[in-house]
């Protein structure tokens, strides 16, 4: 249904808009009739799904309150109605609308809804079981039976466990219990940041993820990924945290502060309780603290803090003070401190606390990729309940033993060589068991030993085969290794350190009696996991959280996401977690990841496509229009439409309903990838059109006026603009499906589900299917080139070809690591075409227009220069712009994330492709242009460009953006957008063929990401706030 007719009163704030408005509500519901109250949801938060009602009176409401996004499923009769209703509310996306399925499951995946409002009486609602299925752990279902609503947590699930610790739990031994989790199939949800240096590891207990963020404490549902609440900004991003029942244990909170310190970002305070639900603190006073000189800090060399939970205790050290105290009242029960050292990994075995001494030295021991003990001195064991020692046992680090390596330059012994440092102690069966390595490099003092944690006795000590010259990799990446103890044996599990071209490593099995090696894999894995932590469950091995060994070690690569280094994957509640990785060794995945093991439900492809009562309309594109996202099928950023000489600011609209303000909305918008309230512009056909990503719909304004000619809503949300063709609108939706509405009134033409399969997913805070399509779709010669999924080893992607008056399928490819291991990892984005017609997404797949997989490996040398795309983008670049200043961080510079191809010094955060000339917008506002010569000559063909700089403007000669975003050229002209890091204010800057500022103007918030378009002599401009704005000539 279309909200509003293209007539020049009917604007949003008139008054026939008003009414319309006004009648449409009032007719909906009285056709419907008014709903029975639900019951109150509580203080909590997150998503809910709806059974029975079928208006928005009592949905509404719950999506109010700002705490939770409504899944709202009705008779199919209802949806294009209520849907149209909630978009003239302005609760479209809040509430999101979909038909009830009349047979099979329901498309959520399991532990997915944070509250289930049922009616069981309503025609179609699902049974209790199914009910049970979709609502998290710890959710309460609220089911209606007989006329009376009964509120009733989920029932205990039997095979699933959780992440309460760093390490597991108290022993170290991180064998997860959970049976259910295995490879992922599907993402389950993704939120943000997407590519900062969060913390380096999460807990995942009773219905809830913890992680920090931005040096916060962030908890969230670990079903849907939506959040529940956020903590002060005090909380270091490699603090050690743990989930205790009912609350969190962390450091640093100054409003709490040990003895009125108020402790620094970069330091290690008291030890606080967070309370799980709400994040009300309290200080365990009586917990070791770590007061330490502000300049000197704990993650370099000085001790660190860690806390283990077990029985009625609770296990703290911080530097030299080892203390253990009452589980429930926090009141220290014995401690010992070190004269002249230092603590390192305390665990409880039994009855007793283990814990490691370290001297006090500069880099004595670290916590950074993963913690580690430089130098070691001993062991120590207490009695849990009265601290007496009972044993110590010597152990030092480095290895004395051990001869030090020769250099093979000297031929004498190495002046700085590389010795393993101790990893975190992993106890089990009466045995402590000590694995010590050395980063990506050969250690030859690198090993597993075994200490009885009776007496003390160094029961075995096993080197790794000469510190890796097996060339198997043991000890090269201490930050993917680890030891695991599970089926009375001991198993390495080795990673994928990068040196000397030995990339994976093997799986051993020990005898833990004896150390007797009983067997050893070769080298295992792509390596796509780099230097992730391996973990394990009493069914899996999880080698840097990428490839999966299961108890037969037969391996399943899943390389669709590792986290940070030293961190890897978390197995807990029958998913599989990670978290943001600034890393750029390897395509994958970005942010906060939740995956689930089950695959999706079949699609027969015979219900595919639908069609609705619009047509085609008269209006077409003419030469010069910008028709689709960057511009062209190519994404130049270019036209040779050119701008009147002198440019004034013209109408500006507001495209977006306001959000509703709450707990939701500021989540979403500290994500790179919330695009605004609208996506960039496209304008043709005296129109211009975005996309509300938030109140899943397409706007379009008269390009002269500005005035409202229609409003649509889609079953999905969109992330770029659609694309316009011949009388039609096409977009893409994150529900996987490709919709085609008139471009006279914005009604549907036809809908096409190009989805592999159905799921929904939770991704960056917006109701999706796991396999999302990219808005701005690929219209050529009246054939539409669509896309849908989310990454190749996560249920695969689906290529479509359709056709563009009647969305029919011409072609269709499915590209899946799940069905061929060899298939490329690659996550889903946009189309781009080269100029002889292929298809490509990223660096790393090509597809000829018949969707033929033409290479898998971005750029052949065998390759021409016509068969390459002019424009590359990666890691969904193209619609993300930071939210502060410390985003972006990684191992490589944000400035090669599009760029222009075998020309690898013209690599930009923004690029436009006009012809030879390319411009281009750093990520710290400086513009460069340069003229490009291609060179047949040079053997290495990526080097085949010659250049030349035309101009340059560095950015402190350019008015201030904290966050450029966007870039195009217009008959020979440069225009430059974006705006603060808040969103609240925004620029355009035109600048001559030269490279000189003409003009500059003030927007209210900032310029999304590419933001910008011309078309019939005006410029366009949308901002975050939802604002469409447009400069023309007097």
């Amino acid at each position: 249904m279309t909200i509003a007719k293209p007539d020049q009163d009917n604007h949003p704030g008139s008054a026939m808009h008003t009414c319309q408005r006004f009648l449409t509500t009032v007719c909906l519901v009285a056709a419907i009739g008014a709903a029975e109250p639900l019951p109150d949801p509580g203080s909590g938060s997150g998503l809910v799904v709806v059974v029975g009602q079928d208006d928005l009176e009592q949905t509404s409401k719950l999506a109010a309150s700002g705490r939770f996004l409504v899944h709202q499923l009705v008779p199919a009769a209802r949806v294009d109605a209520l849907r149209s209703a909630a978009l003239n509310q302005g609760i479209h996306g809040a509430v999101v609308i979909d038909a009830l399925p009349t047979a099979g499951p329901l498309p959520h995946p399991s532990r997915f809804a944070d509250l289930v409002m049922a009616d069981l009486a309503a025609p179609g609602c699902p049974a209790r079981a199914e009910l049970e299925r979709i609502a998290n752990v710890g959710a309460i279902l609220h089911l209606r039976v007989a006329g009376t609503w009964q509120a009733k947590p989920r029932p205990p699930e039997a095979g699933i466990a959780a992440w309460t610790h760093k390490w597991y739990d108290a022993t170290g031994n991180g064998v997860s219990a959970d049976a259910k989790v295995g490879p992922p199939e599907t993402v389950q949800w993704q939120a943000g940041p997407a590519f900062s240096s969060s913390g380096l590891h999460v807990a995942v207990d009773s219905g809830a993820f913890v992680a920090t963020d931005d040096s916060t404490l962030m908890v969230r549902s670990s079903g849907s990924g939506l959040p529940r609440w956020r903590s002060q900004a005090t909380i270091h991003y490699n603090d050690e945290f743990l989930i205790d029942g009912d609350r969190i244990l962390a450091r640093g909170d100054p409003s709490t502060g040990h003895g009125g310190k108020i402790w620094g970002r970069s330091e290690c305070g008291a030890l606080i309780a967070y309370d799980l639900a709400g994040g009300a603190t309290t200080a365990l006073t009586e917990a070791p603290v770590m007061p330490l000189n502000q300049w000197r800090l704990p993650t370099h060399g000085h001790g660190f803090p860690s806390t283990v939970v077990a029985g009625n205790s609770l296990v703290a050290s911080a530097g030299a003070d080892l203390a253990v105290l009452e589980r429930v009242s926090g009141k220290r029960r014995w401690a010992v401190t070190l004269p002249d050292g230092l603590w390192f990994s305390p665990r409880v075995l039994d009855d007793a606390v283990i814990a490691v001494e370290c001297p006090v030295g500069e880099k004595a021991v670290y916590r950074g990729r993963v913690d580690s003990a430089y130098q070691v001195r001993a062991v120590h064991a207490y009695g849990l309940a009265d601290g007496k020692l009972r044993w110590k046992t010597a152990f030092v680090v480095p290895d004395p033993t051990q001869p030090v390596p020769i250099d093979p330059k000297t031929g004498k012994p190495a002046t700085n060589p590389s010795r393993a440092s101790l990893k975190p102690l992993t106890c089990a069966a009466g045995t402590v068991f000590l694995f010590t390595s050395s980063y990506q490099c050969v250690a030859n003092d690198a090993s597993i030993s075994a200490i009885d944690a009776k007496d003390g006795t160094l029961r075995w000590k096993s080197y790794t085969p000469e510190g890796g010259r097996e060339k198997l990799n043991w000890s090269r990446t201490d930050s993917s290794g680890n030891i695991f103890y599970r089926d009375d044996r001991l198993y390495f599990v080795a990673g994928f350190g990068m040196v000397n071209g030995y990339g994976a490593g093997p799986v051993a099995i020990f005898d833990p009696a004896t150390g007797n090696r009983l067997s050893i894999t070769s080298a295992q894995g792509q390596g796509y996991g780099a230097c992730g932590m391996s973990r394990a469950t009493v069914n899996w091995f999880i080698k840097s959280a990428q490839t999966w060994n299961d108890k037969e070690l037969k391996q399943v690569e899943r390389p669709a996401a590792r986290g940070p280094c030293g961190s890897g994957g978390f197995p807990a509640q029958g998913m599989f977690y990670v978290q943001p990785s600034v890393c750029d060794c390897r395509e994958q995945s970005r942010g906060f990841l939740g995956m689930g093991s089950e695959p999706p439900l079949a699609i027969t492809d015979s219900d595919r496509l639908s069609t609705g009562s619009g047509t085609a309309g008269s209006q077409r594109p003419t030469a010069g229009d910008w028709v689709s996202f960057l511009g062209n099928p190519q994404r130049t950023a270019s036209t040779t439409a050119a701008l009147p000489t002198t440019l004034t600011a013209g109408w500006s609209q507001a495209a977006a309903p306001k959000p509703i303000a709450g707990l939701l909305t500021d989540d979403r918008r500290r994500d790179e990838y919330w695009v605004g309230s609208v996506t960039a512009p496209v304008a043709a056909a005296g129109l211009v059109v975005v996309g509300c990503p938030d109140a899943r719909s397409v706007v379009a304004l008269d390009a002269a006026t500005g005035v409202r000619r229609w409003a649509s809503p889609l079953p999905g949300s969109i992330d770029t603009p659609p694309t316009i063709a011949d009388g039609l609108c096409v977009a893409g939706c994150q529900d996987g499906s490709i919709v085609a509405l008139s471009l006279d009134d914005g009604r549907l033409v036809w809908r096409f589900d190009a989805a592999p399969g159905r799921r929904l997913a939770m991704l960056n805070g917006r109701l999706t299917s796991a396999f999302p399509a990219p808005g701005s779709v690929l219209v050529v010669d009246g054939k539409v080139h669509v896309n849908a999924g989310f990454h190749t080893y996560l249920g695969g992607i689906a290529f479509w070809t359709l056709d563009l008056a009647s969305g029919r399928p011409l072609a269709q490819r499915r590209l899946s690591g799940q069905a061929d291991p060899t298939v490329t990892s690659l996550s889903n984005d946009m189309l781009c075409q080269a100029k002889d017609g292929s298809l490509w997404i990223g660096q790393s797949l090509r597809l000829m227009p018949d969707l033929t997989l033409a290479s898998g490996i971005r750029y052949p040398k065998s390759e021409q220069i016509s068969q390459v795309a002019q424009v590359a983008f990666t890691r969904r670049s193209a619609i993300v712009s930071f939210t502060n200043g410390g985003r972006g961080g990684s191992t490589h510079d944000w400035t090669g994330k599009i760029g222009v191809p075998r020309a690898p010094q013209l690599h930009a955060w923004r690029q436009a492709v006009d012809g030879d000339t390319v411009v281009s917008l750093s990520d710290g506002g400086a513009v460069t242009c340069i003229n490009l010569a291609f060179d047949p000559k040079p053997a290495v063909a990526w080097k085949n460009f010659n250049t030349t700089e035309a101009w340059k403007i560095p950015a402190k000669d350019l008015p201030a953006m904290e966050s450029p975003t966007s870039l195009i050229r217009a008959g020979g002209r440069t225009i430059i957008a974006g705006g603060n890091y808040a969103g609240t204010a925004g620029v355009v800057t035109v600048l001559s063929a030269e490279g000189k500022v003409e003009s500059s103007f003030a927007l209210p918030a900032r310029v999304v990401a590419n933001g910008l378009a011309v078309a019939g002599g005006r410029l366009v401009a949308t901002c975050v706030d939802g604002t469409v704005a447009t400069f023309a000539g007097p």
